[in-house]
């Protein structure tokens, strides 16, 4: 089937050493099998140093992180031991597919960046025009597919995003559309619910603490469509069914307005305070299944 991708996708290239939140740091590193078996029947040089900074667990294969965090092979340059003295190719998935993420339909594959990534986020934030979607090759089929209704409907709230009315007016279309809407729980509120939700980095917490909601200027409304048409496109079809899809429609919408508060709130309202923000939220909210759950569970006790 043929793979379809944003068209900003073609400008990513991993930063590397420059990165300032790698993903090599403060992240379980998981070693698929294929990958695994590929390390065991190589000649590479670092063969044996892979198998020995590997252990086994309930979950599978992972890479032994440093006390520190840091990946095993990460140098202190901040660049990777196996791309550079064994090639790409050796990288274990994971690795090789961060921070991509795909949603398959019975038509076609899709795949995207996922904002966790700081240099996803700022293409995706610096970026113009509208959300267009190229093919770039092809794709294996898998075995679950998002439903069909999940295209017509993303594409509905992207139209609405596309509009030349001010951002307010497009949040309120899109809760006219969805019958859904954020003031189901008050601000304060919402806080207390995010506060309780599982967390990695104490940041987050203290700037939800703080964060209280402002208003956005013309100039700043168009990196958060570009945000809120990211959401869209990733988690729309992982809808399972059109309650469910409100209910996605409702977290999008919440993500917004956490996102505008924190960023509000800040001591510098700037392009690169917005992909920080936006960089911490997806690895406190989107890149943990059971906040995403929690957060969507919100909207469907409503509808």
């Amino acid at each position: 089937m043929k793979l379809f991708a944003p068209s900003y996708y073609k400008n990513f290239k991993c930063i590397a050493d420059k990165c300032r939140h790698s993903c090599c740091v403060d992240w379980e590193i998981s070693v698929d099998g294929r990958s695994l078996e590929r390390y065991r029947s190589s000649d590479i040089s670092l063969k044996g140093e892979i198998l020995s900074e590997i252990s086994e667990t309930d979950d599978g294969s992972i890479f032994k992180m440093r006390s520190d965090g840091r990946c095993p092979f990460l140098n202190s340059d901040g660049l990777c031991r196996i791309i550079m003295e064994c090639g790409e190719e050796y990288l274990c998935d994971i690795c090789a597919l961060h921070p991509r993420f795909y949603n398959y339909f019975s038509s076609h594959a899709e795949v995207g960046l996922g904002m966790v990534c700081e240099e996803a986020a700022r293409i995706i934030l610096e970026g113009d025009g509208e959300l267009l979607l190229e093919c770039i090759g092809e794709a294996d089929a898998a075995e679950s597919v998002s439903p069909d209704m999940c295209l017509s409907e993303r594409k509905e709230i992207i139209s609405i995003l596309e509009t030349d009315l001010p951002i307010s007016e497009k949040i309120k279309l899109i809760e006219q559309r969805y019958n859904v809407s954020t003031d189901v729980h008050s601000f304060d509120e919402w806080k207390q619910l995010f506060s309780e939700l599982e967390i990695l980095d104490e940041k987050w917490s203290s700037l939800v603490k703080k964060s209280i909601e402002g208003e956005l200027t013309i100039a700043e409304e168009r990196p958060f469509e570009r945000f809120i048409s990211y959401l869209t496109y990733r988690h729309i079809p992982r809808s399972e069914s059109y309650d469910n899809l409100r209910a996605v429609v409702g977290f999008i919408l919440l993500s917004y307005r956490m996102v505008r508060a924190i960023y509000c709130s800040g001591e510098e309202r700037t392009p690169e305070s917005l992909t920080e923000t936006v960089r911490l939220y997806s690895s406190e909210i989107e890149y943990c299944e059971e906040n995403v759950s929690s957060l969507i569970f919100e909207f469907e006790s409503v509808l």
